[in-house]
């Protein structure tokens, strides 16, 4: 069975990358047919073992993340902080996390707040030549 499963992941990633077609698709479509048939399980044993959580919350992550990518939120967003903070340019990474907590607060989530900043904090730090990784110095 262990061949099997094998075979079928290499088969759907063979089929996605030459179809351009989602390879979590052909897995879905692998994880019925082989736990119908080869393990004998039925369809609603078979949807329970699927990781629906994590999919959901990949799904939403993906989804929030690209409403404000494609209307530009993002790029004026990280351009309003950058002219609020250009006389005191040391208190922009406070800025930064005090503006995840209100879209936190908003309902976002944790995973979609994640994904959303995390690009336009890296561009914040390019713009600003910002450090992004804090080092610590001891004397």
């Amino acid at each position: 069975m262990t061949l099997y499963i094998l075979a079928a992941i290499v088969i759907c990633i063979i089929l996605g990358y030459t179809t351009k077609i989602n390879i979590g698709l052909f897995a879905i479509a692998f994880s019925y047919l082989i736990g119908s048939f080869g393990m004998g399980l039925k369809a609603y044993e078979i949807i329970e073992l699927w990781p629906l959580k994590i999919f959901f919350v990949i799904f939403a992550v993906t989804l929030f993340y690209n409403f404000p990518l494609a209307n530009g939120a993002l790029e004026k967003l990280s351009s309003h902080l950058i002219y609020k903070c250009r006389h005191f340019p040391a208190f922009l990474p406070l800025v930064i996390f005090f503006v995840a907590t209100i879209v936190a607060g908003l309902g976002a989530g944790y995973y979609t707040v994640l994904a959303t900043m995390a690009p336009m904090i890296l561009l914040l730090s390019k713009r600003t030549n910002l450090n992004i990784v804090c080092e610590r110095r001891v004397f």
